[in-house]
């Protein structure tokens, strides 16, 4: 028998964090540097204070320069 993660999701459930302090997302591929604004409003919707980026392409300059302090 085929198990999937729908067969355990409640729609009717509100989920939320057990913990509202500071985050750190320890893993998030930057495709690139033209999508990067959306990632910082969820960031800081979840309250994400620092990320490891994985980063593709030569836009790290960009991303230090205009994100200071977000990413390592």
């Amino acid at each position: 028998m085929q198990e999937y993660i729908s067969d355990y999701f409640n729609d009717d459930v509100a989920f939320s964090s057990k913990y509202n302090g500071p985050k750190f997302d320890a893993h998030v591929h930057l495709g690139s540097i033209d999508g990067i604004h959306n990632l910082i409003k969820f960031r800081e919707e979840f309250n994400i204070k620092k990320s490891v980026g994985i980063i593709w392409g030569n836009d790290y300059d960009k991303l230090e320069t205009n994100f200071p302090d977000k990413f390592v």
